[in-house]
């Protein structure tokens, strides 16, 4: 089964235990409302969220207990547009109102990457592709023009750093 379809069949089994345990487990944000959701890829009881006030919020659910637990959060300056964790579910890719693409570490909780003006506008499609090598990663943004970004996210190991940055891919950049 291709990564696509176990995904998709992750999201209805999701969306029916939601549904069944809906009124027995409710969490209220306020006035803080959600606008974007992201399951992790391997860990079937992890997600994180992302607020229209910019806030990001990395959470642990069990249903059979009807708990829901906010591990940790991070703020964005803006809304937050789009989300998507890594393949292997180490990073936390998130789209910003305000044009902004930026890559947090799951487990340090910490943001390793950001940049500031990825689009000419807001985007709002953000699209981690299969992993095409042990050295990066590719990322694909849309924007509300029609306008592409194909991103790859390099990781460089030396005896004393490691690091990695993010390249855009294309005509003008």
């Amino acid at each position: 089964m291709d990564r696509l379809k176990k995904y998709n069949l992750r999201l209805r089994c999701l969306s029916v235990l939601l549904a069944v345990s809906l009124a027995e487990m409710e969490k209220n944000f306020g006035t803080n409302k959600p606008v974007r959701v992201a399951l992790h890829p391997s860990s079937a009881n992890r997600l994180a969220i992302g607020f229209i006030d910019g806030s990001i919020r990395f959470c642990d659910f069990d249903l059979s207990k009807t708990e829901f637990q906010i591990l940790a959060s991070r703020k964005l300056k803006r809304a937050v547009r789009e989300l998507s964790f890594s393949n292997d579910g180490e990073q936390l890719f998130a789209a910003c109102e305000n044009r902004a693409l930026c890559v947090y570490n799951i487990e340090a909780n910490k943001r390793t990457r950001c940049i500031q003006k990825s689009h000419d506008h807001k985007i709002n499609a953000l699209f981690v592709l299969p992993n095409a090598s042990i050295k990066h990663r590719q990322i694909v943004t849309g924007d509300e023009f029609g306008e592409v970004n194909y991103f790859i996210q390099t990781f460089f190991l030396n005896k004393n750093e490691d690091g990695g940055g993010l390249k855009s891919i294309g005509d003008d950049q």
